[in-house]
């Protein structure tokens, strides 16, 4: 969906902001269990491609872009040498890493070296499973005559980065009218299985805007299917006066539509986000940004019914994210929110479902900073959250909104194993990606083992210099029992983890560290680097150096947005 404008009474700094080293809340270890249905009741996988010509040149931020984190004060003592390019411990994973560098592309663990380059790299729509492999929904933007033809192609590619398969899935054209935002725009997603994708698009004409979803079979990568949404109407060209649609919707001539999509965890049901976004630069008397969604069967019977799930309404002082959604459960239907709470900020998610009333929950204690990380199993209905500064793990049941909540003091818990490690679930890997059009592919600071048993943890503390709490430091790697919500071990910090994730066939654990930093938050004169680890004892097998991108583009972990394979690969 399109993003919503910047309002200084929401909070203070973006959902995904950095973290900052003045921020967060440290407490001493407890566990708390309860049933959170006392709360305050209010009544799959997603990838965008942007299709305007002229926003081509911008694809490259539609792949990930982490956070920046602080950069280090300058410390009193000697700068670390530069760390070695590529240097083994144990058995290293012998399969190319998907990873983000400009782009799709493949990290070889034994060189490493990345193939491809940043200008032939695909964009946009990407998919990865867990085997390395990886779908592409990109787009070619021929012009002509004042149009704005995109072509939507699927592009194949094997574990080690050579594209195998390239189709034209079918053509979007619009009018271009001077109007604002993008005439043409899709976000694709596909089953947790990888069998179907969808791909949801919005395109302009001189009266209206077009809404409609294509179903794809990813094995034969051909259109199966097709439905419209009802479309959405414009008010005749230099008017000047906004109308009001018989849906609902408040338009303006510059008005800018945009269509999202989300995937039930077992595919039998889609949700189709609407978002309408308003040129504030225009006194055009109409909401700032409003939104829909749309709920429809999976399978698009041309005869099916179409759902409104949520009517269209001004969503501009929202303090839910629309973006960061997902179906938690076949049924439940979630969104990440926050909101002020005294000089911090309280995390809740608004849980909806056919035949009940919209649910906000609190999900574990407010924090001093937006410094949340958000991990959702989509075969049980359980979402997690981990503040990276606060040290808080808290597990949330979507369907009978009971948590276990876990604040942990760094400063006083040991390294190591400190509890039992679960047993293996024998279980397929459960993980649904949690992200819209720009955070699909964020890269993570928290990530689920193959099983779903153990998720795998980043924290941070602030580290005091000359002048005072002024640099970040890492804590560590935490991990952390899924189902009963304890702490199983933590792993000593040899570098400022930026992300974590896991080697194709989840072989390794993977870490990426903050370039010019080292743990303790002083200045290093290396390049960002990577760290293969054993995912049972943490221990480092294999270290690459530097995995910095000379372009200019960072380097970032591709997690796994299909966890179970992409069919015909």
């Amino acid at each position: 969906m399109a993003g919503r404008p910047e309002l200084e009474i929401i909070d203070v700094e973006p959902p995904h902001a950095g973290i900052r080293a003045d921020q967060g809340y440290r407490v001493g270890a407890r566990i708390s269990i309860g049933d959170a249905s006392g709360m305050r009741l209010t009544g799959g996988v997603a990838v965008t491609v942007v299709l305007a010509g002229f926003v081509f040149s911008m694809l490259g931020g539609l792949g990930p872009t982490p956070p920046e984190l602080p950069v280090a004060p300058a410390p009193s003592r000697a700068a670390a040498t530069p760390l070695p390019r590529v240097i083994f411990f144990g058995e290293a994973p012998t399969r190319p890493v998907p990873v983000s560098g400009g782009g799709l592309r493949w990290l070889d663990p034994a060189t490493g070296t990345m193939s491809g380059d940043v200008y032939t790299a695909p964009r946009a729509g990407l998919f990865v499973d867990a085997e390395g492999r990886g779908l592409c929904v990109c787009v070619e933007l021929p012009w002509a005559d004042g149009r704005v033809v995109s072509r939507v192609t699927l592009r194949r590619y094997a574990a080690n980065g050579e594209e195998v398969a390239r189709t034209t899935l079918f053509e979007l054209e619009s009018v271009q009218r001077g109007g604002f935002g993008d005439p043409v725009s899709a976000q694709a997603a596909m089953a947790l299985d990888g069998r179907t994708l969808w791909i949801a698009h919005a395109v302009r004409s001189a009266e209206r805007w077009d809404l409609g979803v294509a179903r794809v079979d990813v094995a034969s990568m051909a259109v199966v299917a097709t439905r419209f949404l009802p479309p959405i109407a414009l008010p005749a060209p230099d008017g000047g006066t906004p109308i009001v649609t018989a849906e609902g919707w408040q338009m303006h001539e510059k008005s800018s539509v945009s269509a999202g999509i989300r995937v039930s965890p077992d595919g039998s049901r889609i949700a189709v986000l609407v978002g309408v976004q308003a040129d504030l630069r225009v006194n055009a008397g109409v909401p700032a940004y409003q939104e829909a969604r749309y709920d429809l069967d999976a399978a698009l019977p041309p005869d099916g019914p179409i759902g409104v799930a949520v009517s269209p309404h001004d969503a501009s002082l929202d303090p839910c994210d629309s973006q960061l959604s997902a179906w938690a459960t076949d049924s439940h239907f979630v969104t990440i929110c926050s909101r002020p709470d005294g000089a911090g900020i309280q995390p809740f998610v608004r849980i909806q479902a056919a035949g009940d009333i919209e649910r906000e929950v609190t999900v574990g204690p407010p924090v001093g900073s937006p410094d949340t990380e958000w991990l959702l199993d989509g075969a049980n209905g359980v979402l997690y959250r981990w503040s990276t500064l606060g040290h808080v793990f808290t597990r949330l049941d979507v369907r009978s909104r009971t948590m276990t909540t876990l604040a942990l003091d760094w400063a006083k818990i040991g390294t190591g194993d400190l509890g039992a490690w679960p047993g293996p679930t024998g279980e397929d890997p459960p993980w649904a990606p949690l992200a819209g059009p720009f955070l699909a592919a964020r890269p993570p600071r928290m990530v689920g083992s193959a099983d779903g048993s153990v998720i795998y943890a980043l924290g941070y503390r602030s580290a005091a210099d000359g002048i005072g709490d002024g640099r970040l430091a890492s804590t560590g790697i935490w991990v952390l029992d899924a189902r009963r919500g304890q702490l199983v071990a933590r792993w000593a910090p040899e570098a400022l983890y930026d992300q974590i994730g896991f080697s194709p066939g989840w072989e390794r654990l993977v870490t990426i560290a903050q370039a010019g930093t080292d743990a303790t938050g002083a200045a290093a004169d290396w390049s960002s680097s990577l760290r293969f680890h054993d995912e049972r004892s943490g221990r480092v097998v294999e270290l690459l150096g530097d995995v910095g991108e000379r372009s200019g583009f960072l380097t970032s972990i591709f997690a796994p947005n299909v966890p179970r394979g992409i069919a015909g690969s």
